[in-house]
């Protein structure tokens, strides 16, 4: 039950390098292109995308996808070169050619989840990508020069009526399962059926059939006719439940509303002012999938503020839909509920005497409990929920004096007891503690000093077993709730605390918070997501289908978190010698850290290094880095200043890409081929020549082959620590994902 926050960092050779590696672990008048007044019918998409296709959709481009999946390269190919070039489409004929591109993505992503096209899966996740972006992109263009307004998606408050029937099941099989007549239990209220009937999003009339039973059967427990089996129904994980099933049966036996779109189309006068607008944003978008450059992302922002003081209603429409692909969160982490319960989960025995007065008698014996701490994720769309779950069994033996008699009890008494925690990414919130108990003692042996008291006693005993067995259940359930209250409530409160100072407050002091959050949680999964966006910046779509893990973590980190966090060190346009940028680099990260970082002396300027060591970074995009093809791509813009007297290097580009993957105990980064070019024409090719030689030279010295510990200990209080490990590392499609189980 303990919260620890364990913080581990990679080291980076150079000073630049390491920037790097600090953004990726903390991760989480506009101009107008010149567009006359169209003239006659709605030209839609003519003139809002350039006349030819982006390259990374061409048949060419995509010829890995050959076999029985050439028809589709073929096929996709060829529709997006007709939205572009075909200028003789008409509105109708062009949204007929976005609903057959989205078949084309739902093909490709059927393709991902099937294990026989591992071969080509990299491929496929990175297609898919771009063309749900582009896709997506298309059809918010066309919307907003044909559709006055758009419906406005119904936002839920809370869980939906199934994520609560599911999450309240779960909870009941736990504790079911938790004492030896429980599996009858879930035999008789057909549990399993129940919870697989619940988990689907479109039940069928025998799942609908098989809920409504077990409803009906819970609102007619007081026909049972035994007193102990409706009180038993009566506690509240079976409250729990009967509610559930009534909301959700009641949801979903409405019949489904239908939405229509809106007959009103977008006037003449609101469409012909808003294109120029909407053609430079899609120019941008475009040139910011090529190159992820500062400037096609600030562009794109202000192209989406021009078209905001034309029309509200055509932003908040285009905002909606490309949120989904640019405005989202570039900082996913999924934690699986098996790995959850690893961390938190441990097991505790604790002996103590008994010495009490029960029904008069003076009780003296011994008491062991054994308990056993876990997790049980709850669905919530508004922040996280989980129950904190204590079970385990206290064994007792115990002997009652009195009237000169003696009865030795052995007692095994089951308890469950669950407590609702809250987290909402800035917090812990707790809430009491709920026990039940499922007491059991078994009278052993009656001493006495005649046979007759003896049986007197016995038969005393016996009929007082149920009364006996009750105080029984009290006492174990006021023994385990204050110390499980106490502890889970102390743990969590230090959580926050730590939360607060070495994660959300170092952030914030960095300049590094995110701008939007997301905390939810399944029944199986706690899923955090946070965007790394400022007023000029862009941030991600949905990550890597691919990357899952039911037992582990995963982290989804999208190249433009890196880049922006990149972005808030303000390199461009510096100067700075290796050595300012390493300490400026340390004390970032012992900002973050909470403690004193240095670089270790492998990691600083060798002694034999001579030369210029001053850095003359570009004014635009510095520092970039793109993910793509298994590799991440390190782009830096940077001249050097030379010696007195010798002419300085102008910035060059910079290209270092690294291969990423699971070798051994190791995660392996690769360079491959390193790539020198000015960034601007240069008057000599022979004087580039020697330039890009010394550029590549000093600025990769530091840039090599690199293995990290794939294993990770994470220490716990009073418990071994848990042991993870990275089993898998994907980069593709702009997203680094790393699996640990």
């Amino acid at each position: 039950m303990i919260i620890i926050r364990h913080i581990s960092s990679v080291r980076i050779s150079s000073a630049l390098c390491a920037g790097i590696a600090l953004a990726a672990l903390v991760l989480s008048s506009p101009g107008v292109v010149a567009q006359g007044k169209p003239t006659g019918a709605n030209p839609g998409l003519v003139g809002l995308l350039s006349p030819e296709a982006p390259y990374d959709l061409t048949e060419e481009s995509m010829e890995s996808l050959d076999g029985k999946w050439a028809p589709v390269r073929a096929r996709i190919s060829s529709l997006v070169e007709k939205l572009h070039s075909d200028e003789s489409l008409a509105v109708v004929g062009q949204r007929r050619v976005l609903e057959e591109l989205k078949e084309q993505v739902k093909v490709l992503r059927g393709g991902i989840s099937r294990p026989r096209n591992k071969p080509i899966l990299r491929d496929l996740v990175a297609i898919h990508g771009r063309l749900s972006r582009h896709v997506g992109l298309a059809e918010a263009l066309l919307d907003a020069v044909t559709i006055a307004t758009k419906p406005e998606p119904k936002k839920l408050a809370g869980p939906t009526p199934r994520q609560k029937l599911v999450g309240a099941v779960k909870s009941l099989h736990t504790y079911l399962t938790s004492f030896n007549t429980g599996e009858t239990w879930i035999d008789y209220l057909s549990v399993k059926e129940m919870s697989a009937a619940a988990q689907k999003e479109q039940p069928s009339k025998r799942d609908l059939d098989t809920l409504s039973a077990v409803l009906e059967t819970l609102q007619n427990k007081n026909d049972l006719g035994d007193a102990g089996q409706i009180a038993f129904l009566k506690e509240p994980k079976f409250a729990a439940v009967e509610k559930g099933l009534a909301e959700y049966l009641a949801a979903a036996r409405k019949p489904k509303p239908v939405v229509k779109l809106p007959a009103k189309p977008l006037d003449d006068k609101t469409r012909a002012a808003l294109r120029p607008h909407l053609a430079k944003l899609a120019e941008s978008l475009e040139r910011f999938e090529e190159t992820a450059s500062r400037a096609a992302a600030t562009q794109a922002r202000q192209s989406l503020k021009a078209i905001q003081t034309v029309s509200r209603s055509q932003y908040a429409q285009l905002g909606e839909a490309l949120r989904a692909h640019y405005l989202g969160y570039n900082l996913r982490v999924i934690a699986s509920e098996q790995l959850l319960g690893r961390y938190v989960g441990q097991t505790r025995v604790k002996k103590k005497p008994v010495r009490d007065v029960i029904l008069k008698a003076q009780v003296r014996g011994d008491s062991t409990t054994t308990a056993t701490v876990g997790i049980d994720l709850l669905p919530s769309q508004d922040g996280a929920r989980f129950h904190m779950v204590l079970s385990g069994k206290t064994i007792s033996d115990t002997r009652a004096d009195k009237g000169g008699a003696s009865i030795f009890t052995h007692g095994e008494h089951t308890f469950n007891a669950t407590k609702l925690v809250l987290f909402d990414g800035d917090r812990f919130t707790t809430k009491p503690a709920e026990v039940s108990v499922d007491a059991n003692n078994t009278i052993v042996n009656v001493t006495a000093k005649s046979s007759f008291v003896k049986r007197i006693a016995r038969r005393k005993a016996t009929k007082l077993a149920p009364q006996s067995q009750q105080i029984a259940a009290e006492k174990v359930a006021a023994d385990v709730a204050p110390e499980f209250n106490g502890e889970v409530d102390k743990q969590f409160k230090q959580a926050t605390t730590d939360l607060a100072k070495h994660v959300n407050g170092p952030l914030k002091e960095l300049e590094l918070a995110p701008a939007g959050r997301s905390i939810t949680s399944t029944d199986s999964e706690l899923r955090v997501s946070s965007q790394l966006m400022g007023s000029g910046e862009l941030a991600a779509g949905l990550p890597n289908p691919a990357i899952v893990s039911k037992t582990g973590l995963v982290l989804h980190l999208h190249e433009s978190a890196i880049n922006n966090a990149i972005d808030r060190m303000k390199l461009a346009g510096k100067t700075m010698t290796e050595e300012d940028l390493q300490a400026e680099v340390e004390a970032t990260v012992s900002t973050f850290l909470g403690r004193e970082f240095h670089f270790e002396a492998s990691d600083a300027k060798s002694k034999d290094d001579k030369g210029p060591t001053t850095l003359i970074f570009a004014t635009a995009d510095p520092v970039r880095v793109r993910i793509a093809d298994g590799q991440l791509v390190l782009i830096i813009r940077a001249g050097l200043k030379q010696e007195a007297g010798k002419e300085d290097i102008p910035p060059q580009v910079v290209t270092v890409p690294f291969a990423l993957g699971v070798q051994g105990d190791n995660v392996t980064l690769v360079r491959g081929s390193v790539k020198v070019s000015a960034v601007s024409r240069p008057k000599s090719r022979a004087k580039q020549i020697v330039r890009a030689g010394v550029v590549r030279k000093k600025l990769t010295r530091g840039l090599k082959d690199r293995t990290l510990d794939r294993h990770v200990s994470v220490s716990r209080e009073d418990a071994d620590p848990v042991k993870l490990s990275v089993t898998r590392v994907e980069a593709v499609d702009g997203w680094l994902s790393v699996v640990f189980e």
